[in-house]
This record gives structure tokens, sequence and C-alpha cells, in this order.
């Protein structure tokens, strides 16, 4: 009798203590909305000028989501774009991509057959006005507000063409246009498989199915390298989608836990097209949310390597939830944990309680740790470039110099190839560029001058600072010479994108990518397998 009596005591006592603190959390939430809705009301009547009352209440209810996380926001009006776009595939806009170069919008893609191509418009062209309004301090992302709007409406765009004296300007008018999920397919000379996987819409998974049917179609395929290198994300379901492609059924794919505990696991339940072909995933800094959920399934699987560098760690669940006057809230209401339990947000604010030190096991046991989003196997970076090459590319020398050198055609010669005068011309070019922007060491030189200047120096040391920066200057002239190849590679690919499209770029590169050489080298190494632990193709 006096155990039960206890135990009833302490349910009771449990009952009434979740009652007083959920008491206690109504009262705050009652008292916080009192205070929130009496400092709206003071500042609609009694503010020295005149407010819109839609503008402040929208910076209050963003003030509140600013201090959960960055990802929970408020959606209003043309901040539904992005939204459709994944959920719909398409988008209304002139079919280019921009991004900001040296503080310049600046086209970095144009998709065959779409108005921007169609007028002649080209990769590495300056967009400097729109509608008459200038650009240069226009985001990038704002920019997509100016461009979206009804199909047929019609834009004018004023551009800048390096090596025209001349402005450019095209009217353009809005079309839908339709985004695959991959960009490239192509099958490298060793029967190694590539696809580029660049956003997770609603029709990824249909995409990568159809991409790999035609690599396997028409080869004997020795391995596959996934590039998951920039893309932002996207759908869970998509994530899952192309997941199932690789993965046997009833595999975990992800798991998500809310601020209650409650736990929903996603397992593949389609049938798969291969679980037997070597997988490589490219990723890097900027390859998040869906992007990691699927590299996170793959290697906690342990079905592929992962290559390249730590993902950007975007492991947070986001829910759209509807509020009057057709806003929304896109609100993180639960996180993502890959298979082996570790979580992929890397932000310690809203990770959970685990730490860097906390060791995971992938299925063959190998070690994997939370809060870095996903880890690559093999860490490879874009620095793994000579370093003189990387400084070119970094500088936009070798883009600029493309653009200017196409400039002055309308299309490419049949008969085109980097020779050696077109690298000397190309020499003379990057020697245009100031010192510290071509080389780390250069930059470091021009530094010390100015110090040197700001310290009164002597002029002994001001002279052998000037003799350090001549001797570094040749000694990148010889470097530059000796990557006469690489360097040839680059400015070939970058010529050809300015008469097709960045997948001609893409495609152009792939033989000297240091990321897709380090897949393709591991995926045709005899210990890809043992690499992997032991996973056993029995149980696919």
């Amino acid at each position: 009798m006096k155990t039960r009596f206890f135990i009833f005591l302490f349910v009771v006592v449990s009952v009434v203590v979740v009652r007083a603190q959920q008491s206690d959390d109504y009262s705050r939430i009652a008292k916080s909305m009192e205070l929130f809705g009496a400092a709206f009301r003071e500042i609609a009547t009694e503010y020295v000028d005149k407010t819109d009352p839609q503008t402040v209440m929208s910076a209050g209810i963003r003030g509140m989501l600013d201090v959960l996380d960055p990802y929970s926001t408020l959606i209003e009006n043309d901040d539904y774009s992005d939204i459709d776009f994944l959920t719909s595939g398409q988008y209304v806009g002139f079919g280019f991509s921009v991004g900001r170069k040296h503080g310049v919008i600046t086209i970095t893609d144009v998709k065959t057959g779409f108005p921007a191509a169609t007028a002649g418009i080209r990769i590495g062209d300056q967009i400097v006005r729109i509608d008459g309004l200038n650009t240069d301090t226009i985001s990038v992302d704002s920019l997509r507000r100016l461009t979206n709007g009804k199909v047929g409406s019609k834009v004018t765009f004023k551009l800048v063409r390096l090596g025209l004296p001349d402005t450019i300007v095209r009217e353009l008018t809005r079309e839908s246009i339709p985004v695959r999920s991959v960009e490239v397919v192509h099958t490298m000379d060793d029967n190694i498989g590539y696809i580029s996987l660049k956003r997770f819409t609603k029709s990824a998974g249909t995409d990568v199915r159809e991409a790999y049917l035609k690599l396997a179609g028409n080869n004997k395929l020795s391995g596959l390298i996934i590039d998951l290198r920039g893309n932002p994300g996207g759908l869970l379901d998509a994530a899952i989608d192309v997941s199932e492609i690789f993965l046997p059924p009833q595999t975990l794919i992800v798991t998500t836990i809310d601020r209650f505990g409650n736990k929903r696991d996603f397992r593949s339940s389609a049938d798969p097209l291969d679980t037997m072909i070597p997988l490589v995933l490219l990723l890097d800094g900027r390859s998040a949310s869906a992007s990691e959920v699927f590299a996170g399934a793959i290697q906690d699987n342990d079905r592929g390597i992962v290559v390249g560098e730590p993902s950007f760690g975007k492991g947070l669940v986001q829910t759209m939830i509807a509020l009057p006057y057709d806003a929304s809230i896109k609100m993180t209401t639960a996180r993502y944990y890959s298979p082996s339990g570790r979580c992929i947000q890397k932000s310690f604010r809203t990770a959970p309680y685990q730490t860097q030190e906390q060791e995971f096991l992938t299925r063959s046991g190998r070690i994997v740790r939370a809060l870095n989003g996903i880890m690559p196997d093999s860490i490879v970076t874009d620095s793994m470039y000579p370093s003189v090459v990387a400084s070119l590319i970094k500088s936009d020398a070798i883009s600029s110099f493309a653009t200017q050198w196409a400039a002055r055609r309308e299309v490419l010669p049949p008969s085109f190839r980097v020779d050696r005068q077109l690298l000397e011309d190309f020499y003379r070019h990057a020697s245009t560029y100031k010192p510290e922007s071509r080389t780390d060491l250069l930059s470091r030189l021009q530094l010390a001058r100015k110090q040197s200047q700001q310290d009164h120096a002597s002029d002994a040391t001001t002279k052998a600072i000037d003799a350090a920066v001549k001797l570094s200057e040749r000694d990148l002239e010889k470097a530059m010479r000796s990557h006469a190849s690489l360097i040839g590679s680059l400015i070939d690919a970058e010529i050809h994108s300015r008469f097709g499209t960045d997948v001609t770029r893409a495609v152009k590169v792939l033989s000297i990518d240091p990321m897709v050489n380090t897949g393709r080298e591991l995926l045709r190494s005899g210990n890809f397998a043992t690499f992997l632990g032991n996973w056993s193709r029995e149980d696919q």
C-alpha cells in the first residue's frame, strides 16, 4: 500500500508541477503579447511622424524571428518566389544567373533558348542599370525582386561588356523558365560518370534518375561522382527521393526531432536504381540543408565517400505556418540528425546538447562527429590548385581576359585553340592587375611598403621592399609560365563559355578540377571498398 501511495503522490505532484509550468508559460506569453500590443499602439498613434502600421508590424515580427535563428523568417508578397521555385521547378525571368564580382553585378550563366541568350547576353557581362535604376547599391537578392514579374512583361537592361567601348542595351521579355536540378551529365574517359546536382527542387529525384539512366545506358560505369558543391539545398522530400536511388529499401536516411523530443525517421521506400556502383559526393562550404541530408545518408550508411570541404552546417527543419492576410512564417520546428545520430547543424546557438568532440559511428564503425555539418572523408579544397593559378582565379584575371577576348567576336572560330600567342596576351593582361591582387605575397609586400611609409622608415628599408616586389613579380611570371598548360585549359573553358553556357565551362574543366580528380583517383583505387569499412554488398 505504501508503494502505491508514493507512486500516486509522485504522479499527482508531477502533474501539478507540469501544470504550474504551463500556467507560468501562458502567463508570460499573455504579458508579452500585452506589452507588444501596447508598444505598437503607442508607436502607431503617438510617434512624431505618421507610420505605416503594416511596416511597423512586419518589422516587429521580423525582430522576434531574428532572436531565433537566421532561417526563421516572415514571408510576404514577393518573398514567396523562392518557395514557388522549389515546389514548381520553374520561375519567371530571363534565363540568366548573376553574382557580384568586385562590387559589380555580373552575369554568371545564361540558359540556351531563353530571352537573355537570344538577345546575345553573355557570361561576364555586367548589369549597370535595370529600367533606369542603377545597380551599384543593389544586392544580388534584391535584384531578384526587380527581375521577377508577370510573363510577357518587359524590362530594359543596360550592360557593360569588358572589351567594348560602348554599353549594351537590351529589352527582354519575361518568360516562365523551367529549371532542372541536374545541370551537367557527363561520362569521363575512365568510364566514371559525373552528375552536377545544383538544387533539391521537387523534380530532383526524377532528374537524377534520368541522368543516371542516361549515363548507365551509354556506358559500363566504373563509378559515379555526384557534385553537390554550391548546392544550397531545398526540399526534404527531394533529398529523400535522391537518396532512395542508391540505398536499399528501409535504409534510414534522416531523423527529425522537435522541441518536445518527438522523433520521426525517414527511410527509403522506393525501388533503388543501383545499390552497388561506387559513389563519390563532392561538397564545399556552400553545400547546405538537403545537400547535407543526402550526403549524411550516403556517408553514415557507408554507401559512398564524401570528398571536398566541410559543408555549411544547416541542420534545421523549417515549417510554413500560415498567418492572416496572405502572410506566413517560415519557422524552425525541428533539427536534422543523420543516420548515425549526429546533428547536422553547425551553429552552437541552434544546436542540441552535442559537442564537436562527441563521436558517432557509421554503419561499418567509422567515426564521424556532430556540429560540423558534413565533414568529408577526404578533404580537398580549391587551394589544391597551385597558388599562382588560385590567385589568377580569385582575382578574375582569367575570366576578364576571356570576356575581353570574346567581346570582339560574334562567334567562336571553329579552329580556336589556346596557342602560345594567346597565352602571351594573357600574361600581359595579368600584369596589368594591381600587385596586391595577384598573389598573397605581393599583397603582403604592398602592405609592408605602406606601413614603412607610415613609420617613416629609412630609404634603405623602402628600397629593400621595392626590390622584393620586383623579384616577386619576376617569380610570378616564371610561375605562370611553368603552369601554362593548366592556365591554358582554364582560359579555354572560360572562352568557350562566353559563346555557350556555364555548363560548357563545367564540362571543360572537369579534367583539371582538383576535387573531381581526387574522386576519380578514389574510384579507380582498389581500396575503395576497404575505405568504407565493412559495407556488405550482400546486404544490398
